[in-house]
């Protein structure tokens, strides 16, 4: 399909007195009646040739702007089963039969983009014209500029011309490998037929980076179109592709609308980006599957694999190539010298002087450079260049002044003077480093890319997990790392709901309360189970959430470091997008005596002589048993503490006056009392006697 606009000229005809007054097609602004009489007439001709099921022919055509003896227009044309000959003798034919008009005219006309196209409607003066311009647009399925799951680009090429050695010409000046040589040489073979009849093949582009990607584009392009192997000049190019289009109405209308015409799907990405794309991708694979073989004879794909973040690329291009015949296009490797000379004429086009010392710094140390390698010099040096002839008043400033700056934020002191984790200490302050240098290649212009920030904590009860989530919650946000001071608490009890329908629901209600701060799942693991439930249900729309919330939410989820590693297992997918896992391990003796310290000390206590052994005593013994408590057992021991002093002393003071002081003391009994209630008791089955 292919997109234009025009003007439509012609020439009102000279009626006798009395004639068809609906035969008139001449704007009148003077008469109210006979405007609204012309809204009619035009809406009528919007009706009928906007809608692609009103009528039988392979085009749309849209009035959006009228004057006297003047429509302007835009419509699509399927070129492949209709052609424009046809098309503009279907406009005027109906123009003539409903009015008396004549020299009808088609000027002005244009090939434009989809989104032109869009626009067009949606800011014409001549809106009223229109039954709804976002019901039309979506009637004609060009509304694939929402939010989506992948983004899109239009570009349209200048259609000129080419010979075969204006296409070998252009070829060398971007220094093509003799695999887009060969190709030209192939479209451009006396065997073919020079007239559209479908794709034959389809390309994948492999290439270090997407500006030598596009250079071969373009030259395959414009080779392409000069021997009416493609109907139209634009190119459709699809990228930053998630894991949820995998059901994707718009990449369906997108496909479908560049019939005639070109869609480059930029399969690139890492791991980290999207996760194992193996398997978290496999529903998008199988999507585009079904798509390109469906379209591939009047689409053209063009596939493209950037070397170093390869993506889904090998999956895809696996399961495509059983239905579908690709030629594989690589980008050139030329020497040093011809890396400089290279660069030193794109620094021409670009209107800037280069320097044999410029391309030496910009260049590595190596004798054969890749031309994508070469395109990551012409951006250093054009970079530089701007401090150096434009704004000048920049030229010494090559570096970023990075104070060391502590951070002095309450939250922060807290966690750093908590008792023990020290690995939890070392990824909170990675975690801000990080921040601190993005925020630095920012200011710099340089790429800002934003890392998933999802955790796991594993560790047995008591072991500070909840606590840290939450002062991780408070560093975050005033650190500006993170948009919003949110932590939500959550469990498996807040996630999975009773109802079919209700889970999918009330997870993506829980990831919008916690935008902008920390999700915290307790427990997680506890959405696994054997039961019929809807804990799968919960675990796959989390997997989903934490991608598409990736820079406004971090999750964390925790729970016992065993049951943690089973949860993972479930869904792979899951673990591939966690990008830091802290264990929280049990706290040693002599650090449970710290902490006893730290709590006692906040509600105003001292422990008087043997106490402390005496705790001591009581930790070794603890730190022993399985699942003793960690930080809630020592909470536990000071409170019963209390008690037990609240007893001793009013036994020893009864019927007199209590001293202040002693109020203040814990003596080594009053942890007596509950020495041997520690850990976790193990169940034995048996008789006794």
């Amino acid at each position: 399909m292919n997109f234009y606009s025009a003007i439509v000229t012609y020439k009102a005809m000279s009626l006798p007195f009395g004639c068809d007054e609906d035969r008139k097609l001449t704007y009148t602004p003077s008469s109210e009646e006979e405007k609204r009489s012309f809204n009619t007439k035009l809406r009528n001709m919007n009706g009928i040739f906007s809608n692609k099921d009103g009528h039988e022919d392979p085009f749309s055509l849209l009035v959006y702007s009228a004057r006297a003896e003047e429509l302007k227009v835009v419509f699509s044309v399927d070129l492949n089963k209709y052609s424009m000959k046809n098309f503009k003798k279907k406009i005027t034919g109906y123009l003539t039969e409903h009015f008396d008009v004549d020299d009808i005219s088609f000027t002005e006309v244009r090939e434009i983009t989809v989104h032109e196209f869009n626009m067009k409607i949606n800011k014409a003066p001549f809106y009223e014209l229109l039954n709804s311009s976002y019901d039309t647009i979506t009637e004609l399925g060009t509304d694939y500029f929402n939010e989506r799951a992948f983004s899109i680009k239009e570009k349209l090429m200048d259609g000129k011309k080419w010979s075969l050695s204006k296409a070998k010409e252009e070829a060398t000046k971007i220094l093509a490998d003799k695999s887009l040589i060969e190709e030209i040489e192939r479209i451009y073979s006396d065997k073919n037929e020079k007239k559209y009849y479908g794709n034959p093949v389809h390309y994948k582009v492999s290439a270090s980076n997407m500006d030598s990607a596009n250079g071969m584009i373009d030259v395959l392009v414009n080779s392409l179109k000069s021997n009416n192997r493609l109907l139209g000049n634009r190119v459709n190019k699809i990228y930053e592709i998630t894991e949820g289009c995998y059901d994707e109405e718009e990449f369906v209308h997108t496909v479908d609308h560049a019939q005639g015409g070109v869609v480059v799907i930029d399969m690139s990405g890492t791991e980290e980006d999207h996760g194992s794309y193996a398997s978290a991708y496999h529903e998008v694979i199988h999507f585009f599957d079904k798509q390109i073989e469906k379209y591939q004879v009047n689409t053209l794909f063009i596939f493209v694999e950037i070397t170093e973040n390869p993506g889904f690329s090998r999956a895809l291009m696996s399961t495509i190539q059983e239905d579908v015949d690709i030629v594989e296009l690589r980008e050139g490797s030329v020497s040093r010298d011809l890396a400089a000379d290279f660069i030193k004429k794109q620094m021409k086009e670009r209107g800037m002087k280069v320097t044999d010392a410029d391309i030496d710094i910009a260049l590595p140390d190596k004798q054969l450079f890749s031309v994508g390698e070469a395109y990551s010099a012409i951006n250093k040096i054009y970079k530089d260049s701007l401090k150096k002839i434009h704004y000048l008043a920049y030229e010494k400033v090559n570096y970023y002044d990075v104070k060391e700056k502590k951070c002095e934020i309450e939250p922060y002191k807290e966690l750093m003077g908590m008792i023990g984790l020290t690995e939890v200490k070392k990824t909170v302050n990675d975690i801000l480093n990080s921040a601190k240098v993005r925020k630095i290649r920012s200011e710099m212009g340089m790429d800002n890319y934003k890392p998933s920030m999802h955790m796991i904590f594993t560790g047995n009860p008591g072991t500070a997990k909840t606590t840290v989530a939450r002062l991780l919650a408070d560093i975050l946000y005033k650190e500006e790392v993170m948009d919003g001071n949110r932590f939500v608490e959550c469990g498996r009890a807040d996630l999975v709901g009773k109802y079919v329908g209700w889970t999918a629901k009330t997870v993506r209600a829980k990831f919008r309360e916690a935008k902008g701060g920390i999700l915290f799942i307790d427990e997680a693991y506890a959405l696994v189970d054997d039961s019929n439930s809807f804990g799968d249900e919960a675990i796959n729309t989390i997997v989903q959430e934490m991608e598409n919330h990736r820079d406004d939410v971090i999750v964390i989820f925790a729970g016992y470091p065993e049951k943690m590693k089973a949860f993972l297992d479930k869904n792979e997918g899951l673990r591939s997008r966690i990008a830091f896992h802290i264990d929280f391990p049990d706290y040693k003796a002599e650090e449970l005596g710290q902490i006893l310290d730290l709590m006692a000390g906040k509600k105003g206590y001292s422990l008087a002589d043997g106490a402390s052994d005496k705790c001591m005593e009581i930790f070794r013994n603890a730190s022993q048993k399985k699942e003793f408590g960690n930080g809630r057992f020592v909470r536990t021991l000071l409170e019963q503490a209390e008690m037990a002093q609240a007893g001793r002393i009013m036994a020893e003071n009864a019927g007199k006056q209590i001293d202040r002081e002693a109020l203040k003391v814990l003596k080594a009994e009053d942890f007596e009392v509950n020495a041997g209630k520690v850990g976790k008791e193990e169940k034995k089955i048996g008789f006794s006697v």
